[in-house]
């Protein structure tokens, strides 16, 4: 059903079995279906024309209505492309674009084609589109130098489609896209277009000439006087406000001073970048280089650079380190041996003013670092701080030191220690009159120690060396591990007990064994516990006793005054030393306790002799003050509770001191409504007067209770004053007030209200008579009365 070349191949089929199929492979003929030919309306047409930017399409594609039912068209620009269902594009150009049309199997059932399409440059727009940074500028400020220099300098910006600026210092004769360069002084007359190098758009020709000028050559910096050079204004110190950096010339205080045909004078601190005919000035702390140059404002002779004046802003200085605040100090870590680096300082919450960045320092100030410093082994460290201004406006601020101890790690718990890393007592040890080892070391130690020490007297000395014992008895050999790094504290509590039997010796008789005392009973005084034995063992001329395990020893007889049991060793001793010492049995030998009498405010009970007795709670009493127990009756002689309780015991009686309370102050006060503010009223307490208003509790007037809105009350011992519109409430006359407490007797005085006096009439005479007998009543009603609640 398709265009294209075709071969069919045929056989003969035999009918039946009986007849084999004839087939030979000329057997065969060719057929073809020719493409059709499709009409105007369904082919592209070229378009022709201006290039437009991205590409100009290079044909017009007929309607999809016209194009025959089930196909597409493809395009391509040479006949090794691809072919593409888009339009293909195209610069300026002669192109063929070749078309065919094909269904979705990619059958090609009708004619394809080419098209010659042509593009030309696109046409330059408008001059008046540019903008300023499309447009080269003329260079500025040229004066002769005998080298040739850049006239312009160009676009910063390139128009759209354009990709090269092009000069001519002829008027157009000749053009280059070099920049076009100048060496005598004189006017330089420089035009300037815009070329697609690609060729797709006309060149934009501008209207616009720029004109160029290399001035005469100015002096040399060499022949400006003294006086017409700025000078730096020295001592300038950083203070957060602006500073002039140099002075003017003095010479321009005439203007004749100028250099020859010279009239102004420019500063720049950029190095040039750009001038101003002000002074510089400048607010940080730093060096400035100020350039200064002369200008002709004729235009004639190049600008005269003189030279440059450096000025320097010095940093403000640093305030003293006594100024700081806490919290603009490091803080120093508390910190324990870990066997890790760790930090030995907390930053700062808070800068000092004018401070950015925090330094440290553990050499003294030979390095410094913004990194927290760290410490890894035991011992002190100094870590100096200085504060840095990254402005360099203010001094490096120094003189804070934290001193940082990293202390000892925590020993580890005796009882963590294992078998192997304990000493192990040498066993089966018999006195043999010689030296004998009384432990073996340990076969490891634990992590983070090195050494291991003995002490067989409870700590008091210690040795590395393997601890002996030669006497028959029982030794406590201590042991302590030691860190020699010093980064842990040392290892104690382990305790290993050693024996050394006694050398076997004959039986002792019952004659030659010490006797204990029996019935023995305290009595503050030393007792002795043994009778010596009748007779020692052949050969043996001493018997020494101990009663402390047998660490000492002694030929007297021992006693004890404590109740409590007590064990008595014996040892024979042969002075002329043949004879191995013989320990005899342990005696046990009891002091039975005493007990006596404490009567303590006329109670007893029983204690032990020889104990003290634990202090009372303090009794109290209405109207007393406690002042603590004592041994006398008169109260004279305080009872220490240190103090051991003896055999004939001990009566304690409580001390007390009556409290009573006056007033100082205020007692038969008058109010006058019209003139007197309030009354106040001050009382005290004879015994711990700053205790007076911790007691107070409030107060009546005439018998009844005042609410705490109608007067105030304050320490000191306790100051009452009664409001002013509380006393208008009372009538005129005399009345009680009673200031109350909780643990003794109440004040009570009295105070006088003063009638008001109405206009009645009554000559002043008459008015003052009346006043002076208030004040007679007044006088005579002061009172003051104490009573007990």
């Amino acid at each position: 059903s398709h265009a294209g070349d075709y071969t069919v191949y045929y056989m003969f089929d035999g009918v039946d079995d009986n007849h084999a199929d004839i087939t030979d492979t000329s057997y065969h003929f060719t057929s073809n279906i020719v493409a059709a030919v499709p009409s105007n309306s369904q082919k592209p047409a070229a378009n022709n024309g201006a290039y437009v930017e991205g590409g100009r399409p290079l044909v017009t594609a007929p309607s999809t209505s016209n194009i025959p039912a089930g196909y597409h068209i493809e395009y391509r620009t040479s006949d090794s492309g691809s072919w593409s269902s888009d339009i293909p594009l195209g610069d300026v150009g002669t192109y063929n674009v070749q078309y065919r049309y094909v269904d979705a199997n990619g059958n090609e059932d009708y004619t394809g084609g080419s098209i010659s399409v042509g593009v030309t440059p696109a046409p330059a727009p408008s001059e008046s589109t540019l903008r300023s940074d499309n447009r080269p500028t003329g260079a500025d400020g040229l004066a002769y130098n005998g080298q040739a220099q850049d006239l312009v300098n160009d676009p910063s910006v390139m128009p759209s489609g354009y990709d090269q600026v092009q000069y001519s210092t002829d008027g157009g004769n000749t053009w280059s896209s070099d920049k076009p360069k100048g060496t005598d002084a004189g006017v330089y007359n420089v035009m300037y277009k815009y070329v697609d190098t690609n060729g797709n758009h006309e060149d934009l020709e501008v209207n616009d000439v720029l004109q160029i000028k290399i001035r005469d050559a100015a002096p040399e910096p060499s022949t400006l006087r003294a006086d017409q050079k700025p000078s730096a204004v020295t001592g300038l110190v950083y203070d957060g406000d602006e500073h002039t950096l140099i002075g003017a010339p003095s010479a321009l205080s005439d203007p004749n001073g100028y250099p020859a045909d010279y009239e102004r004078i420019m500063y720049s601190t950029n190095g040039g970048n750009t001038w101003s005919e002000d002074l510089p000035s400048a607010t940080e702390a730093g060096e400035y280089e100020v350039t200064f140059k002369y200008v002709d404002d004729d235009d004639v002779y190049g600008d005269f650079v003189g030279g440059s004046v450096t000025v320097a802003i010095a940093p403000a200085p640093a305030p003293v380190a006594d100024s700081l605040t806490d919290d603009n100090k490091p803080s120093a870590n508390d910190l324990a041996y870990t066997g890790s680096a760790q930090a030995l300082v907390t930053a700062p919450s808070v800068l000092p003013s004018g401070y950015e960045q925090v330094w440290y320092s553990t050499d003294g100030g030979n390095t410094w670092s913004q990194s927290i410093p760290t410490g890894t082994d035991v011992g002190d460290y100094t870590v100096s701080v200085k504060y840095v201004d990254t402005d360099s406006n203010y001094a490096d601020l120094t003189g804070v030191t934290v001193p940082v101890t990293i202390s000892q790690g925590a020993a580890p718990a005796a009882s963590s220690l294992t078998a192997d890393q304990k000493p192990s007592a040498v066993s089966g040890l018999v006195d043999n009159g010689t030296a004998q080892a009384l432990v073996t070391a340990p076969s490891s130690l634990p992590s983070g120690y090195e050494q291991v020490w003995y002490s067989t007297d409870g700590g008091n000395t210690w040795s590395q060396t393997i601890p002996t014992g030669t006497d028959a008895g029982t030794y406590n050999v201590s042991v302590k591990y030691v860190d020699t790094d010093g980064n842990y504290a040392d290892l104690t509590g382990v305790t290993v007990p050693v024996t050394i039997a006694s050398a076997a010796a004959a039986e002792l008789t019952a004659d030659q064994i010490p006797t204990a005392a029996s019935g023995l009973t305290y009595t503050g005084s030393a007792q002795a516990l043994v009778t010596a034995p009748s007779s020692l063992p052949d050969g043996y001329e001493q018997v020494w006793y101990s009663i402390d395990g047998g660490n000492t020893w002694s030929q007297t007889i021992p006693t004890g005054t404590a109740a409590g049991t007590y064990t008595v060793n014996t040892r024979y001793v042969d002075t002329d030393g043949v004879l191995p010492d013989i320990y005899g049995p342990a005696i046990t030998v009891v002091i039975a306790a005493a007990t006596a009498t404490v009567t303590i405010a006329g109670e007893e009970q029983t204690v032990t002799v020889g104990q003290t007795i634990a202090r009372p709670a303090d009794p109290s009493r209405y109207g007393y003050d406690f002042t603590g127990w004592y041994v006398d009756e008169a109260c004279t002689i305080p009872y220490d509770f240190s103090t051991p309780v003896g055999v004939l015991g001990v009566s304690l009686y409580p001390g007390w001191n009556q409290i009573a309370y006056t007033l100082v102050s205020g007692a038969g006060s008058s109010f006058d409504p019209a003139s007197t503010p309030n009354l106040v009223f001050r009382a005290v307490r004879n015994n711990n007067e700053p205790s007076t208003f911790s007691h107070f509790t409030g107060i009546k007037v005439d018998g009844n209770m005042v609410g705490a809105e109608n007067y105030t009350a304050v320490s000191g011992s306790v100051i009452v004053t009664l409001n002013a519109d509380y006393l208008k409430t009372l009538s005129a006359g005399e009345h009680t007030l009673e200031i109350l407490f909780n643990d003794g007797p109440s004040v009570t005085t009295t105070f006088t209200i003063v009638a008001s006096v109405a206009s009645t009439g009554e000559t002043p005479c008459s008015v003052f008579m009346i006043m002076g007998m208030l004040f007679i009543t007044t006088a005579a009603a002061f009172v003051v009365r104490s009573r007990e609640a």
